[in-house]
């Protein structure tokens, strides 16, 4: 009988890209390969989720854009990801200048082609240790840090689990801005100096040596 081993716990690694190195990124990057590069950062796909997509799973216009993307972790088999509008613009674009329409791939570039593109780019813009999968980490940052709940980012990445997104709570303003609840919490304590009785210096230095004799 094969003995079970148990696996490490693999630590999640979150590297994302600053708006300083998201412009020299996109300069760097040629034409052809700005669409998928765009959807990428702009939704937080997967990149097989973007190479599969057609033109049918689109959903432009109406002042909206939605892509149906086929996700196996959720129960229908298909989410709707939300796609910015400076993203759709060049999803349009595409679709026209290519002459694509019904069931045609919207991506004909092979993946290894792709990532030697986006290794290119890096080189260029002199970004290290940057993988197109951290396409994924830097939407799913920066939407956390413009405030979007974390129930609806969960959704937008396909996460099955809440925990997996909770990943990114240390970015959301809701999270990482946490001082003035300790504030709070020490005034209805009364550990600070706008509490009660606590308040009071004396009082304080007599609990403090009560403590140490107990």
């Amino acid at each position: 009988e094969r003995p079970r081993v148990k696996r490490f716990r693999a630590r999640v690694r979150i590297r994302y890209l600053t708006a300083a190195e998201i412009r020299p990124y996109f300069a760097a990057v040629r034409k052809p390969f700005r669409p998928i590069f765009e959807l990428l950062l702009g939704t937080g796909m997967r990149l097989g989720e973007a190479e599969a997509l057609r033109v049918c799973d689109l959903k432009l216009g109406d002042g909206e854009a939605r892509a149906l993307v086929t996700d196996a972790k959720t129960a229908e088999g298909v989410r709707p990801v939300f796609v910015p509008p400076w993203a759709a613009e060049t999803l349009c674009e595409q679709i026209e200048e290519h002459a694509l329409s019904g069931t045609d791939p919207l991506f004909k570039i092979k993946r290894r082609t792709i990532q030697k593109e986006h290794e290119r780019a890096c080189r260029i813009a002199g970004i290290p240790d940057y993988t197109i999968h951290d396409h994924r980490h830097t939407a799913a940052v920066h939407l956390a840090k413009a405030g979007m709940p974390l129930n609806l980012l969960q959704q937008q990445l396909g996460h099955a689990r809440i925990d997996m997104t909770m990943r990114y709570a240390r970015f959301h303003p809701e999270y990482s801005d946490v001082g003035g609840y300790f504030d709070e919490a020490g005034k209805q304590l009364g550990l600070t100096d706008a509490g009660n009785s606590l308040g009071n210096t004396r009082e304080i230095a007599i609990i403090n040596a009560e403590r140490r004799a107990s």
